[in-house]
């Protein structure tokens, strides 16, 4: 482990063997808009091992002001905010896998895609619980940011 994650790995409840699982660990973010891009930037600074970045949306200056993790270029350049995250977390984190698709969540294409993932975090107003043999959607009735591990 290198000294990026010092800081986590001198805490007690996170510790070397959390920071490991955290590098282990594979994450879908569905959505990034504001509350998405804040969990990816996160989940990247942390040290989360692969991150797979959803949405069918482009940039637009629009945005700016409440997604955090997108500039004036990536507006100009009417980027997919999949592709965008991926551009900017790469230069937050280059030791982290980073997957952008650009498509609806509830598509076929993104249907047909595997999710070999313990943990999804959303940033819409609905939860996704994935296990090894299941998929839940759950809406609710508040928009939260959580990530969920099994």
């Amino acid at each position: 482990m290198n000294d990026r994650y010092l800081r986590q790995t001198i805490f007690p409840y996170i510790g070397e063997e959390g920071q490991k699982k955290l590098f282990t660990s594979r994450v879908a973010v569905l959505g990034l808009g504001a509350l998405g891009t804040v969990t990816a930037n996160n989940l990247a600074r942390s040290g989360v091992g692969y991150l797979r970045l959803i949405d069918r949306d482009y940039v637009e200056a629009t945005n700016l002001q409440r997604q955090v993790l997108f500039d004036e270029r990536d507006a100009a350049e009417e980027l997919p905010k999949a592709e965008a995250a991926r551009r900017h977390l790469s230069q937050i984190n280059s030791e982290i896998g980073l997957d952008p698709v650009v498509s609806d969540v509830s598509s076929p294409i993104t249907k047909s895609i595997p999710y070999p993932m313990p943990a999804v975090a959303s940033g819409k107003a609905l939860n996704i619980f994935v296990t090894p043999r299941r998929l839940r959607i759950k809406y609710t009735a508040r928009i939260t940011s959580s990530v969920f591990t099994t």
